[in-house]
């Protein structure tokens, strides 16, 4: 017995009739010859895309783009009323989405927060995301569920702040790649560092690279901490400094969540 029928596909070669959401996540080169090789291999099984009323994509810009490539037809079906909800929801089921691709999303749409967060992101690629957001935001752990309910902060004063001391931060790439270990929980206690009472930035860098050696195999926050305290302090009887009490003190102080000592910071 043939089912009941509950919509209709259209076929068109008229690719600039399709219109891609500022929201939705960006369409790699990379990913869209993925699916063009895929299909020149395997020939092409109708999966027509979804657009809304509009003829906004909500899903398949991959698909659309490699039959825009292979210059093949596009079947489509119209979801009325379709928006960002249900484009995120289809997007899931094929690819899910990264934490980037929702900062991106949200930055898309003029999301202050986000559109500064994802300036940074962009600017310092080099130190990874975990660390840029520690900048932005000072919170250790990427929080998944802040981001994608677009909940994540980050002030025009803390872009600022951040830009400033990921500029220092550079500095001491030398030295951190010498480390073993989780090398991003390094960057982020530097940066700790860089805002702490009593740290001269230059000693600190020329110590790192001339000490890194005494410092043990880094897994967490803690660790970081504890190895860059000791590699400041090796044979200092006065100026020295305590990064991890401080650290503690300043998250104790900044938020309420932070009731075991290190948790997952």
């Amino acid at each position: 017995m043939i089912g009941r029928k509950i919509g209709e596909i259209f076929e068109t070669r008229d690719y600039s009739m399709f219109k891609i959401m500022n929201w939705n996540r960006e369409v790699t080169m990379k990913r869209a010859q993925k699916i063009r090789d895929s299909i020149k291999r395997n020939g092409y099984i109708l999966n027509p895309i979804c657009v809304n009323e509009h003829f906004e994509v909500i899903d398949g810009q991959g698909r659309l783009e490699a039959l825009r490539l292979l210059g093949l037809p596009v079947h489509y079906y119209v979801e009325v009323g379709a928006g960002k909800a249900e484009c995120i929801a289809l997007n899931s089921y094929n690819t899910l989405w990264s934490v980037r691709d929702y900062i991106a999303s949200y930055a898309n749409t003029g999301n202050d927060n986000y559109m500064r967060l994802n300036s940074l992101m962009d600017e310092y690629k080099v130190f990874g995301l975990g660390t840029v957001y520690f900048a932005a935001t000072g919170t250790a752990s990427l929080q998944n569920d802040v981001i994608k309910r677009g909940n994540v902060k980050c002030s025009a004063e803390m872009y600022n702040e951040a830009q400033r001391r990921l500029e220092a931060l550079k500095k001491f790439i030398p030295g951190v790649q010498k480390l073993q270990g989780n090398q991003s929980k390094a960057y982020q206690a530097i940066y700790f560092a860089l805002g702490c009472e009593g740290v001269n930035a230059t000693k600190l860098q020329e110590r790192l690279e001339a000490k890194y050696s005494i410092a043990p195999a880094i897994s967490n926050m803690k660790q970081a901490l504890d190895a860059l305290t000791d590699i400041y302090n090796f044979n200092a009887r006065q100026d020295r400094v305590y990064l991890a009490e401080a650290y503690d003190k300043f998250m104790r102080g900044k938020y309420t969540w932070y009731e075991n000592k290190w948790g997952d910071a």
